[in-house]
């Protein structure tokens, strides 16, 4: 089968070995610009050139680790500068579109049943549509933790770490459920 992802950009954590490393030689087979993300550098060196050597699409490396908040944000800086540097197109955009085609989900604050993102998951809420938060799986004083990407008028982003509670403060749904996607990878 031929698959066609020229023109698409891809995230793949845990690219340096196994799944991920095939994952990513998938995608950049197939013409994908391929961000790969993994804790080791000198793996990760390794599979941004093997991959690299025979990708229709470009292959870039960031060594980080998903498991800490701090490690999702480098990520997402790391993907952000190579867009705006003309190394990978809109990462963003690419992956948004595929989280509204994954599961819809509902998450309500104040039922403690309710399905809550994990760690790594990234979330997109219907009530602010320019705004994608990944969660770090975090819960401090009944409050789920989120790396939040807001973009405002005027070009302007703001990365900051939050909580979703918080977020729905700020949308005016304080309270209210939240839908959320889930990607289906």
């Amino acid at each position: 089968m031929n698959i066609d992802l020229a023109n698409r950009s891809a995230i793949v954590t845990g690219g340096s070995k196994g799944i991920g490393y095939a994952i990513a030689t998938r995608f950049a087979a197939s013409g994908a610009n391929v961000m790969i993300a993994a804790r080791g550098r000198e793996a990760l060196d390794a599979a941004v050139k093997s991959i690299g050597g025979s990708a229709k699409g470009r292959v870039a490396g960031v060594q980080s680790d998903v498991g800490v908040a701090d490690g999702i944000k480098q990520i997402y800086d790391e993907a952000v500068a190579n867009v705006k540097s003309g190394k990978a197109s809109l990462v963003g955009t690419t992956v948004e579109a595929k989280l509204r085609q994954g599961n819809e989900n509902v998450f309500d604050p104040s039922n403690p049943d309710s399905p809550s993102p994990l760690p790594g998951d990234m979330v997109i809420f219907k009530e602010a549509a320019t705004h994608v938060a990944i969660a770090t799986g975090t819960v401090t004083a009944g409050k789920h933790e989120v790396i939040s990407l807001w973009n405002q008028p005027g070009n302007i982003s703001t990365v900051q770490r939050t909580s979703i509670e918080d977020l729905l403060a700020v949308v005016g749904s304080s309270g209210r459920p939240v839908k959320f996607w889930s990607a289906n990878w």
